[in-house]
C-alpha cells in the first residue's frame, strides 16, 4: 500500500469515527490518575527511551523540533523539545498524556504508526483535523521481541522545516529503543533464569560447590554451607583441595573419563566429623570440554535414614499380639513390657518356635525407639565369610563381587534403632571378638576399611541353646556372654502353659480361615482335650502349622495319629470338627469336669493330665463353680 492510499484509508476511518477536521481533541485529555498508571506500566520502556530522546532533543536544539513518544495505545508518555516549541505543541493539543490515536485525533503521523504498523511521515494537510494541520510528524513504531507494538518515536515540527531525513532519525531512534528493550528483556530473562536455578540449587537437600579448573570454588548453595557450618564468602576464598582430602585422586579420574559418584569421604572443616558420599561431576562446555566440576555430598547418616524408612523391615508385633492366659506368660509378659523401656542389651532364650522374635518386635515397639528401624539378622544362616559384612558393611574393592561405593551393615543401618541377633549362639568364634569389640566401644569399622563408625544401637540377641554349655565347650566366648546376658528372659515351651494353647488355636484358626478364604471352625470338646494335652515340641510354630492343617482339611482330622506325638486313638478325636456355638470358658469348663470324672475326681491326677499345678486347678474349679465329691 502506497502513501496516498494509506492516507486516504486513514481519512475514511477518521470519518467512520465521527470526527470532524474541525474537531478539537485538546478536551479528551486522559485523567491524572490515568497518566501514572501509564507511566508505572511503561516504566521500563521509558527507563530505555528518555536518554535516548533526551539526546535526540539536545541535537536539535531551538530548532522548533518536538521529540515524543508514544504508548501502543496512543497515549504521550514523553516530550522533549525547547520552551517555545512544547508551548506551542500544547496549544494544537500535544502534550502530555493526550491520546494520539485516530479514533481521537484522526490522521496523524503516531497514531496512523499504530493503525498500519509502518514508519510514516504526515505532513500539513494530510493531517485529518485542521488543528493538526500547522504540523509535520514523522513517527515510527518499537516492536517487542515478539513483534508486537509497544510504543511510536515522533519528530514533530513545522510544516515549513519538512524534509524526509526526520522519519530517519525517528526510525533510528526506534531501532535503538526497540535494541535496548530487548537488550533488557534478555537480561532480565537471564536474571529470573539464574534466580531460578539458585533457588533449585538451594532448596536441594544435598550440598553443592562449583569449582574451575584452577581448583578454585567459584559457587557453593545454602545446603552446603548449613552442612558444613561454613559462611559462604569464606569458602569462596578457598580451593577445593583445602576443604576436600579426596579432591585431587577424584578430579583426576573424572578427567580420565571415570565415574565418581557415592564415594566415601570427608571434609577437613574444624569441629565437623561426619562422613559422607561425594560425587564429582564434570562441567561440559558447547565444544566438549570440561570447564569445571560440580562436587555434591550427602551425609551417610542421612543416606542411611532413608534406606531405614523406605527399604527396611518395620517391627510388625506389639505385646497385644501376645496369648497370655497362663500365669507363667503374665509374669513374662510383665517383665518383658518393664524393660522395654530401658536400653539394656537383652538374651531372650528358649526352645525353638516359643517366638523369641515376637517378644524382640514388641520390646522395640514399646521402646523410646519405636519410630526407627528394627532389624533381625539370624546369625545361623550366614556363612563365616559373610556375616562380617552383613553386620559391619564393607568399603569399595574390599573383596571381589563387592558393590561400588562400598555397602553399610546392618549396625549402620540400624542405627538408632534396634537390632535383633537371632541364634547368636550359632556365631564363628571369631567373629564374636569383633562383636564385643564393637559393643564395648560402640563403633563398628566396615570390612576394607580403617575408620571407626560410631553407631547407637540395641543389641537384643536370642538362641535355643545353652550359651553357658557352649562356653564350657569353647564354642561361645564367656565375656560376649556376660556382655549379652545383661536381661534375660526366658520363653517357657508351650507344655509349661497349657492355658495359653486353646487361645492360641483360636487366634490361629481366625487368621488362617481369613488368609485361606476358609469357613471359620470352631473347636469341639474332644479336639480341645487333644490340644492341651499334646507336648507340642516345636510349640507355638507347631501349633500354628497343626491349625491351619486343620483349615485346610475343612476340619477333617484322620490325618492327626500320622502328624503329631500323640496317636488319634488315645485321644479319640472325631473324624471332623464339630461346628458348636461355646466360649472358650465353656470349653474349658467342660474339659475340666470331664477330666476330674475320668479321674475319678483325684485333683493331682486331673491336674496333672492337663497339665497345671494344684493351685490353678483349684481357682479354675472355684471360677467355674464346679463341685468335687
Amino acid at each position: 500500500m502506497d502513501y496516498k492510499e494509506i492516507i486516504r484509508e486513514s481519512h475514511k476511518r477518521s470519518a467512520d469515527y465521527g470526527l470532524r477536521p474541525e474537531s478539537d481533541f485538546y478536551k479528551k485529555d486522559s485523567n491524572p490518575q490515568a497518566n501514572k498508571s501509564r507511566i508505572k506500566r511503561n516504566s521500563k520502556l521509558l527507563e530505555i527511551a528518555r536518554p535516548l530522546l533526551s539526546a535526540m532533543g539536545n541535537i536539535l536544539g531551538e530548532s522548533g523540533f518536538v521529540v515524543m513518544m508514544t504508548d501502543a495505545e496512543g497515549y504521550i508518555l514523553e516530550l522533549v523539545g525547547d520552551k517555545a516549541s512544547l508551548e506551542e505543541a500544547a496549544n494544537s493539543g500535544i502534550k502530555f498524556g493526550a491520546s494520539m490515536n485516530e479514533r481521537n485525533c484522526g490522521t496523524n503521523s503516531m497514531g496512523t504508526v499504530l493503525a498500519t504498523g509502518q514508519p510514516l511521515q504526515i505532513s500539513a494537510n494530510d493531517h485529518f483535523l485542521i488543528k493538526l494541520q500547522k504540523w509535520t510528524c514523522s513517527a515510527a513504531p518499537v516492536f517487542n521481541p515478539d513483534g508486537d507494538i509497544i510504543a511510536t518515536v515522533n519528530l514533530s515540527g513545522n510544516k515549513e522545516f519538512s524534509h524526509p531525513h526526520t522519519l530517519g532519525i525517528a526510525i533510528s531512534v526506534a531501532r535503538a529503543i526497540e535494541a535496548q528493550y530487548a537488550l533488557k528483556i534478555l537480561v532480565n530473562d537471564l536474571e529470573e533464569t539464574r534466580q531460578y536455578a539458585f533457588a533449585m540449587m538451594n532448596s536441594l537437600s544435598y550440598g553443592v560447590i562449583a569449582v574451575d579448573m584452577k581448583d578454585h570454588i567459584q559457587w557453593v548453595n545454602d545446603t552446603a554451607c548449613r552442612i558444613l557450618n561454613f559462611r559462604r564468602s569464606l569458602l569462596l576464598k578457598k580451593q577445593a583441595g583445602e576443604i576436600s582430602p579426596q579432591w585431587e585422586i577424584m578430579k583426576n579420574n573424572v578427567k580420565d573419563g571415570q565415574d565418581q559418584l557415592d564415594i566415601d569421604g570427608t571434609f577437613t572443616i574444624p569441629d565437623l566429623h561426619e562422613r559422607f558420599h561425594l560425587n564429582l561431576l564434570p562441567i561440559i562446555s558447547q565444544k566438549k570440554k570440561i570447564i569445571g566440576f560440580l562436587l555434591t555430598f550427602r551425609s551417610i547418616k542421612r543416606t542411611i535414614d532413608i534406606i531405614q524408612r523406605y527399604e527396611t523391615p518395620i517391627a510388625r508385633f506389639t505385646f497385644d499380639d501376645i496369648v497370655a492366659e497362663s500365669e507363667l506368660t503374665k509374669e513374662l509378659l510383665s517383665r518383658a513390657q518393664k524393660i522395654s523401656r530401658t536400653d539394656s542389651t537383652i538374651l531372650i532364650t528358649g526352645k525353638s518356635g516359643t517366638g523369641k522374635e515376637v517378644y524382640a518386635q514388641s520390646i522395640h515397639n514399646l521402646s523410646h525407639r519405636k519410630d526407627k528401624v528394627f532389624l533381625a539378622v539370624n546369625c545361623g544362616a550366614l556363612s563365616e565369610s559373610l556375616i562380617e559384612s552383613e553386620l559391619f558393611g564393607y568399603e569399595e574393592g574390599s573383596f571381589t563381587g563387592a558393590k561400588r561405593g562400598g555397602r553399610p551393615g546392618k549396625f549402620e543401618l540400624a542405627n538408632g534403632g534396634t537390632l535383633f541377633l537371632d541364634e547368636i549362639g550359632d556365631m564363628p568364634i571369631d567373629m564374636q571378638v569383633k562383636l564385643l569389640r564393637s559393643l564395648q566401644e560402640g563403633t563398628i569399622t566396615r570390612v576394607g576399611g580403617n575408620k571407626p563408625i560410631k553407631v547407637d544401637v540395641r543389641i537384643i540377641a536370642a538362641t535355643n541353646q545353652d550359651l553357658m554349655t557352649l562356653v564350657k565347650e569353647g564354642k561361645f566366648r564367656i565375656d560376649l556372654f556376660y556382655r549379652l546376658n545383661v536381661i534375660q528372659l526366658d520363653i517357657p515351651p508351650l507344655e509349661d502353659r497349657p492355658d495359653d494353647i486353646l487361645p492360641l488355636a483360636n487366634m490361629f484358626l481366625r487368621i488362617k480361615s481369613t488368609k485361606l478364604n476358609k469357613p471359620l471352625l470352631r473347636i469341639d470338646k474332644k479336639m480341645a482335650m487333644f490340644l492341651i494335652t499334646n507336648k507340642w515340641p516345636g510349640n507355638i510354630r507347631e501349633l500354628e502349622n497343626f491349625i491351619e492343617k486343620l483349615v485346610v482339611f475343612d476340619g477333617k482330622t484322620d490325618w492327626v495319629s500320622d502328624t503329631t506325638t500323640k496317636k488319634k486313638s488315645t485321644v479319640g478325636i472325631e473324624e471332623n470338627f464339630a461346628y458348636q456355638d461355646k466360649s472358650l470358658e465353656e470349653w474349658e469348663s467342660e474339659i475340666i469336669q470331664s477330666s476330674l470324672k475320668a479321674q475319678s475326681n483325684n485333683i493331682s491326677k486331673t491336674a496333672s493330665v492337663l497339665k497345671i499345678s494344684r493351685n490353678t486347678l483349684y481357682q479354675k474349679l472355684k471360677k467355674y463353680n464346679i463341685k468335687v465329691n
